[in-house]
C-alpha cells in the first residue's frame, strides 16, 4: 500500500528534508458516478506524468461517469511546488491527455493552500482551503452532488469573520442532522 523506502531523513540540502515516492500521494477513484484524480505538486512534472495518463487511461475506460475532478493542493507555484505543478496548470495539461481531454466542461478541479473558500474559474475550479485557517476569514462545506442527473457543487458556508452575523454553523448542522445534505440546498450557494 505504501513505500517507504525513502528515507526522509535523508534530504536535500536546502530543504532538509526528502520527499517519500510520488506513489503514495497519487490515486484515482470513483465515487457513484464521480471521477477524481488526486496527486502531488511537490514533484516534477516527469515523476507526475506516467500517473496521471494512466489515470485519464483509467477515467476514460469509465462509462458512468458524469463528472471528474482533479484533486492537488497547491493553487499556485512556490512554497514547494514546482511551476507548472500547482493545480490549475495540472488540469489544463490533462485536458490534452488521452481519456480526459474528451471530458470538457465535465472535468473539473479542487485545490488547497491559500486559506479561502472561493469559485477560481466559473463552473470548472474551486479552492476550498478555508477550513479555520488564517486567510480569507470563511470556513464552509462543499458538496458535489450528481443524484439528480447533473453535478452541482454545493457550497454552505458557516462561518465568515469579514460579514457580520454569519454563523450558520447551528443552521446548517442541525439541518443536515435532522434532514440529511440534500434537504438543506437552501443553505447553500450554487458553485457550479
Amino acid at each position: 500500500f505504501l513505500d517507504f523506502s525513502q528515507d526522509p531523513s535523508k534530504g536535500w540540502v536546502i530543504l532538509k528534508e526528502n520527499l517519500p515516492v510520488p506513489d503514495n500521494f497519487q490515486s484515482y477513484f470513483k465515487i457513484g458516478n464521480l471521477g477524481f484524480i488526486s496527486y502531488s505538486g511537490a514533484y516534477s512534472k516527469d515523476k507526475v506524468f506516467p500517473f496521471l495518463q494512466e489515470a485519464c487511461s483509467w477515467l476514460g475506460n469509465q462509462t458512468d461517469i458524469s463528472s471528474a475532478y482533479i484533486l492537488g493542493h497547491w493553487n499556485d507555484d512556490g512554497l514547494g511546488c514546482p511551476s507548472g505543478m500547482e493545480v490549475p496548470s495540472i488540469h489544463a495539461s490533462v485536458e490534452n491527455i488521452e481519456g480526459c481531454k474528451g471530458l470538457g466542461d465535465k472535468l473539473g478541479y479542487f485545490m488547497g493552500h491559500t486559506h479561502c473558500n472561493v469559485v477560481k474559474e466559473k463552473g470548472l475550479g474551486f479552492m476550498v482551503a478555508g477550513m479555520g485557517m488564517e486567510g480569507c476569514g470563511n470556513f464552509g462545506v462543499p458538496i458535489v452532488d450528481s443524484t439528480s442527473g447533473t453535478t452541482k457543487v454545493y457550497y454552505y458556508p458557516i462561518q465568515d469573520v469579514n460579514v457580520e452575523g454569519s454563523d450558520k454553523y447551528s443552521d446548517v448542522v442541525g439541518c443536515f442532522e435532522s434532514k440529511g445534505v440534500g434537504s438543506c440546498q437552501d443553505l447553500a450557494m450554487v458553485w457550479a
